[in-house]
C-alpha cells in the first residue's frame, strides 16, 4: 500500500488524534503513529487539522490568513504567525505542519530537491496550484497566488505556472517550518513547504508585492491550495 494511503487509513480510523513532532516523524517513516490528535472529521471527505481544512474530494487544503504586505520586495507569498513577515505577501494562522499533513492526506508527495535558499536547482514534488480570495464589497475576489507577486524585471504579474509541494526538510524530529514558519516561498527555500519552480526562484530580488491587486494589509484572505 502507498505510504499516503497508509496515513489516509490511519486519519479514517481516529477521529482525533494529536499532530506534533511524533505525527510528522510517523509521516517520514521514523516512528510509529501518534494515539491522540488534533484532527476532527467534518464530513465524510472534510477533515480539520488545527485551523487548516483538507476536503479529499476537492483535493484541495485551505486556511485563513490576511494580507501582509501591500507593496515591497518579497521572498515569500505566505509565511505562518513569527514568520518573516518582513518579506511575505501573506500570513497564514495555520501552522506548518498542519499544512504539511494536510497535503499528504490528499496524497501528493514532496521531493524536497534544495539544499539552500536561492537553490539554482528546481523543487522536486507534487504540482499545485494556489487560489486566494477575499471580499470587496460584499462579493468573493479570487485570483491565483501568482496575481499577487510582481516580476519587477518583466513589469507583470509573476507567470502563471505550477507550484512545487517540495516538502520542508526535516530539523530535530520536525520539520524545520514548525520552528520557522517559511510556507510559500517565491525564493526558493528548503526550509518552505511549497516553492517556485521558475527559474527566477534562484533570485531574491525579482518579485514585490503586487499592489496593483492585493487589497490593504489587515485584509482577511482565504488560501486554497488545490492539486493537481
Amino acid at each position: 500500500m502507498p505510504f499516503h494511503r497508509q496515513i489516509h487509513r490511519l486519519i479514517l480510523a481516529a477521529p482525533l488524534f494529536a499532530l506534533t513532532g511524533a505525527a510528522l516523524a510517523f509521516a517520514h517513516r521514523k516512528a510509529a503513529p501518534p494515539k491522540n490528535a488534533d484532527v476532527e472529521r467534518i464530513s465524510d471527505n472534510v477533515y480539520r487539522l488545527g485551523k487548516v481544512y483538507v476536503d479529499l474530494k476537492a483535493r484541495t487544503v485551505a486556511c485563513r490568513g490576511r494580507v501582509n504586505l501591500q507593496e515591497g520586495v518579497v521572498e515569500y507569498l505566505a509565511v505562518g504567525p513569527r514568520g518573516k513577515l518582513h518579506e511575505s505577501i501573506l500570513e497564514l494562522d495555520a501552522r506548518a505542519l498542519h499544512l504539511q499533513l494536510g497535503l499528504l492526506m490528499l496524497g501528493l508527495e514532496p521531493a524536497g530537491g534544495l539544499d539552500v535558499q536561492g537553490d539554482p536547482h528546481a523543487p522536486k514534488g507534487a504540482p499545485v496550484d494556489l487560489w486566494v480570495s477575499w471580499e470587496r464589497g460584499g462579493k468573493e475576489m479570487k485570483v491565483r497566488g501568482e496575481q499577487l507577486v510582481w516580476d519587477l524585471p518583466k513589469k507583470r504579474p509573476m507567470d502563471e505556472n505550477a507550484w512545487i509541494f517540495s516538502g520542508s526538510r526535516m530539523l530535530g524530529g520536525s520539520i524545520a517550518a514548525e520552528r520557522e514558519p517559511s510556507l510559500i516561498a517565491t525564493y526558493r527555500d528548503p526550509v518552505a513547504l511549497i516553492n517556485n519552480r521558475l527559474p527566477t526562484g534562484a533570485d531574491d530580488t525579482v518579485y514585490a508585492a503586487n499592489n496593483r491587486v492585493l487589497p490593504r494589509p489587515g485584509t482577511e484572505i482565504t488560501l486554497t491550495i488545490q492539486a493537481k
